[in-house]
Formats: C-alpha cells, structure tokens, sequence
C-alpha cells in the first residue's frame, strides 16, 4: 500500500475534521467530539493552522498539525 503526504492550509472541512477524530479520538476522549475539533482547528482566534496528513487507503493514517497561539 502507498502512502500519500498531503499539505493543508485551514481551515478543515468536515471530512478531514474527521480524519483527525479517527486518528486522536481512541486514545484521547475529547477528541472524539467534532465540536472540540473545529474549535482546535477551524476556530482558532489567533489564525489558520497548517496540517500534514499521511493518506493510505480510504483516509489518513497520520497527521501532524500546526496551530497558532499567544504564548504567556
């Protein structure tokens, strides 16, 4: 099987929103939530996020994101 990398600039759709939820949501509850996700995500006060998925088969097998904030 190959593996596609796809860069994304924000924000997500609901599909890839949901690729994050798959791949985060069985280890981390909260990520199970779509409404968590599109705040992490799409909401972002402070500006869009950039987003690396690794793509095999019929979704994503990996993501890396970056996503502005205000450090204290």
């Amino acid at each position: 099987m190959s593996v596609e990398i796809r860069s994304v600039r924000g924000p997500l759709d609901d599909e890839r929103l949901g690729w994050i939820r798959r791949l985060y949501g069985p280890v981390d509850a909260k990520y199970r939530s779509l409404e968590y996700v599109r705040h992490q995500f799409v909401e972002n006060p402070f500006g869009f996020a950039v987003h690396v998925f690794a793509l095999a088969g019929d979704g994503a097998v990996g993501h890396c994101g970056v996503i502005p904030f205000q450090a204290r």
